[in-house]
């Protein structure tokens, strides 16, 4: 009896052991998921940090993050992970794998019921098409994004949606409502204090200016995010402003300091990879070649950038450069090969509605018909640029009355602060007058 009371006491005594194992193992176990979360947590930020500086870094750090928060099973983690990763592979121009993790962090978001990850997730996928050129797949994405924020009551994410909306108007030649997009969508990212959406709109503010020929107030604007953009230490950023001070100088006729600027952006857009940042790099260098008259070295430059669009399958860049290809042939007296590439060039920008390239591609067709003594399609080529011209020239006259209408306003702004001001002072000095008065009084009476 005693031998079986004993077994029983210990059967039930290493079964509590047992059961105290499988807890303490169990809690060892969410104490460890727990910290690989945070840890994945950690490692996405520091790639978000990195992202503009080290891009090999940053990438290293969402992968490393990914790795860790899928073995927690931290489905915030992962989503997290796989939106960095998206930015990242966006940014080199590896679109299908960008798209690939966008989907996968889009689910998780669904899944979870995270909307303000899945607004972020929709607009970085419409930044995607946008970039793409399939604007119309952009705006639907953006406009999703926009109701989500809306919802939201994110006024500073719904500033950041419509300042891509601005983008897309620009692309397409409205650059008067280009314009207002970024104005408006700048002064409500200036009053949450968002230093980089401030940095965005600044620049595109000023490349508005640079496309419809205000160049000195372009430059000015470039300044401002340049400023903010050496602040946040951003060298992708930097790269692109310093891109476009060269495109400005080589504008205002100052083809030496334009080299200078676009040859500082190439370098740093080397440093970080950015195929995108690149081939617009050695599109503005053939520019300022082609300036010099150096045509040969000018469409090697043209054909180096047209590589790098082509292989991010961006019809934009790859429209723009053709054009240029083209333009170069005729100035060398080679007007039936220019006319093959202003062709190529023409069929991309009616898909895109890229007015300013098919203006140009026009004017140029004209030229190079002459040349060919084809007088029909000179002639039609005439009435295709005159109508593309007006448009364009509308919308200049558009974009600098905005701007008159601004300046005008920030005017009367600091009127009425200097005159609250002064009537401040007014005041405050009628009220010291009366105070040194009754001090006077009171100091005679007491002579007395």
């Amino acid at each position: 009896m005693g031998s079986k009371s004993t077994i029983y006491y210990f059967i039930v005594f290493i079964t509590f052991l047992l059961l105290i194992f499988v807890r303490y193992t169990e809690a060892q176990d969410v104490l460890i998921r727990q910290d690989n979360c945070e840890q994945a947590m950690q490692l996405n930020q520091e790639s978000v940090d990195a992202r503009q500086s080290d891009r090999k870094l940053s990438l290293s750090k969402a992968e490393e993050a990914l790795a860790l928060a899928e073995k927690a099973g931290c489905k915030e983690a992962i989503a997290l992970s796989n939106k960095n990763l998206g930015i990242l592979y966006f940014y080199i121009g590896s679109f299908d794998k960008a798209e690939k993790h966008y989907a996968i962090a889009a689910d998780i978001y669904d899944e979870i019921g995270d909307l303000t990850g899945k607004s972020a997730i929709l607009h970085n996928l419409a930044l995607l098409m946008q970039e793409q050129g399939k604007y119309d797949e952009a705006l639907e994405l953006y406009k999703q994004s926009v109701s989500i924020e809306t919802q939201l009551s994110n006024t500073t994410g719904v500033a950041l949606t419509e300042y891509n909306i601005g983008l897309i108007s620009y692309y397409k030649g409205n650059f008067s409502e280009a314009l207002q997009y970024f104005i408006r969508s700048h002064d409500v990212l200036e009053k949450a204090g968002h230093k980089n959406g401030m940095m965005d709109c600044l620049l595109n503010i000023a490349s508005v200016y640079e496309t419809t020929g205000l160049i000195d107030i372009a430059i000015e604007y470039f300044e401002k995010a340049n400023v903010i953009a050496t602040e946040l230490n951003d060298l992708y950023t930097v790269a692109m402003i310093y891109q476009n001070l060269g495109h400005a100088y080589w504008d205002k006729g100052d083809p030496q300091l334009a080299q200078e600027y676009v040859v500082r952006a190439l370098m740093i857009r080397e440093d970080l990879e950015d195929k995108q940042g690149i081939a617009n790099s050695l599109s503005v260098l053939g520019s300022i070649n082609e300036e010099h008259g150096n045509n040969d070295q000018a469409i090697n430059y043209y054909f180096q950038s047209l590589k790098y669009h082509q292989e991010l399958n961006n019809p934009r860049g790859i429209s723009t450069c053709l054009f240029y290809i083209g333009n170069n042939l005729l100035i060398k007296n080679d007007p039936q090969k220019a006319i093959d590439y202003f062709e190529k060039s023409i069929e991309l920008a009616l898909e895109l509605n890229f007015r300013q390239i098919l203006r140009d591609n026009y004017q140029r067709m004209i030229n190079a018909n002459i040349q060919v003594n084809n007088m029909e399609k000179a002639y039609d080529y005439l009435l295709k640029y005159m109508a593309v011209k007006d448009s364009i020239e509308a919308e200049i006259t558009e974009v600098s009355k905005i701007h008159t209408d601004r300046s005008t306003t920030m005017g009367r702004k600091i009127k009425a602060v200097y005159k609250r001001w002064f009537s401040s002072l007014s005041l405050w000095f009628e009220i010291s007058v009366f105070l040194n008065i009754a001090l006077i009084v009171i100091l005679i009476s007491r002579k007395k």
